[in-house]
This record gives structure tokens, C-alpha cells and sequence, in this order.
């Protein structure tokens, strides 16, 4: 299979152009494992995931620590859990 430069450079263009690809969200990034959390992912960073993490649910905070979601707003999360 052939692939000339300019479908390569449309193809490199699309991939850079996805929604959230480059942007540094302050949401948490999720990695799912169904021995932690019951299946819900794991948060990683200040915040927890909206709408889907549970107090006391496992995160990693964002100096690489291990931490828990907790009600406590120290990050500014608003609404959402705090990973401390």
C-alpha cells in the first residue's frame, strides 16, 4: 500500500486537530483498571473526574503520589473531588 506525502499530511493534520489532543485539560487523565475503583478510572492530577469518581475512590496526584478523592477543596476543583 502506497501512501503519497500529501495523504500522510492530511492524516498528521487530522490526528493533531482532534478535539483535546493538544490542549493540556486541568481534567484528570483516566487509566481503567477493573481491580481499582470498581472499574471507574483512575484520576490523575488536582481533580477527580466529574460525575464518575466516588469519595475515597484511588487517584494519582500530580507529583506522582498515590492519593484519594476527598470533598476537601484545596485545588480549586469546584464541584469535583480533590485528589489528595
Amino acid at each position: 500500500m502506497k501512501l503519497t506525502i500529501s495523504t500522510l499530511a492530511l492524516l498528521m493534520t487530522t490526528a493533531l486537530a482532534a478535539p483535546g489532543s493538544l490542549t493540556a485539560r486541568q481534567e484528570a487523565a483516566t487509566i481503567f483498571d477493573r481491580a481499582v475503583n470498581d472499574g471507574r478510572p483512575v484520576a490523575t492530577g488536582l481533580c477527580c473526574i466529574a460525575n464518575t469518581s466516588k469519595k475515597g475512590d484511588t487517584c494519582t496526584q500530580s507529583n506522582g503520589a498515590a492519593g484519594i478523592c476527598s470533598v476537601a477543596d484545596t485545588a480549586g476543583c469546584g464541584a469535583k473531588l480533590t485528589c489528595t
